[in-house]
């Protein structure tokens, strides 16, 4: 599972370095030293996994919009 994800950082990290247009629009904000990954397990049956996460910089609306809730 850690290459696995391995591999798959480091495809987004080529195209981006290679300033693909739909990767650029796709990882927007994309920070590659922002990338860490935590071991799981065991669970069940001594199954284990990795989570990768990364923090996407710049690219968030976080504006509030009141029409989008319920107020009551």
């Amino acid at each position: 599972m850690k290459q696995i994800g391995t591999n798959i950082i480091a495809r987004m990290l080529f195209d981006y370095l290679k300033c693909e247009p739909l990767a650029l629009k796709a990882i927007s904000g994309f920070n590659i030293n922002s990338v860490s990954y935590e071991m799981l397990g065991p669970v069940f049956d001594n199954d284990f996994g990795v989570i990768y996460s990364f923090k996407f910089q710049d690219c968030l609306d976080l504006e509030f919009d009141p029409n989008r809730w319920i107020m009551l």
